[in-house]
């Protein structure tokens, strides 16, 4: 049967991608954060992306600069959607989200190593 116009094509899991689900506690195969849908086996390996090459990203950001790592994460890898990388984006700053999308083992030592440190002078 021929493929419709707009129709999704599903994609199932790699071996690596559900190993590093199984590594990070997840389940579930679909997450969604702020409207935004996600799939967990892609959304778990933007971690490991993001250490190969060294990126990190402030814990506040635009929506600019969301969509910029984005780009730059689907250069990287290219069978990680829109959706996966800003799922994963938004939710590495805040704990509960974190825990939803990357899964429970993702501690908040791995998530301060892919942010950047915020430091403030107070110069009284």
């Amino acid at each position: 049967m021929p493929k419709k116009k707009g129709q999704k094509v599903k994609t199932k899991p790699t071996p690596e991608q559900i190993e590093q689900m199984r590594i990070n506690g997840q389940t579930d195969r679909v997450r969604q954060l702020n409207y935004y849908k996600g799939r967990t086996a892609q959304m778990a390996m933007i971690p490991k992306i993001m250490k190969q090459h060294n990126m990190r990203v402030p814990r506040h950001m635009t929506e600019a600069q969301i969509k910029e790592y984005a780009r730059q994460l689907r250069q990287y890898d290219p069978t990680l959607s829109e959706g996966d990388v800003q799922v994963a984006l938004r939710a590495l700053p805040t704990l509960e989200h974190r825990r939803g999308i990357f899964g429970t083992n993702f501690s908040n030592e791995q998530a301060e190593e892919l942010m950047e440190l915020e430091i403030r002078v107070n110069n009284e």
